[in-house]
């Protein structure tokens, strides 16, 4: 299957089912809740193994039918 590199994080995130934050990049922090929300399927997987969303983005994102894990944060399922 083909690989391809998506400059732009909007497309890049469009209809995906799952999300993976490994590098704490400045636009992910920045961008992260409104273009998830918007842009990848309802009850996704997303997982912060970098700390790029914040506890309160985190339960947002669970409130809207998203699956978020987190590396290091095992409080995430009493969110």
């Amino acid at each position: 299957e083909d690989i391809s590199i998506e400059a732009n994080i909007s497309l890049a995130l469009k209809g995906a089912e799952a999300v993976v934050f490994v590098v704490k990049h400045k636009e992910y922090k920045n961008n992260s809740l409104k273009l998830l929300e918007t842009e990848i399927n309802k009850d996704a997987c997303i997982i912060d193994a970098f700390n790029v969303l914040s506890d309160e983005k985190i339960i947002q994102l669970k409130k809207d039918s998203f699956n978020v894990f987190g590396v290091g944060k095992g409080h995430i399922k009493n969110l």
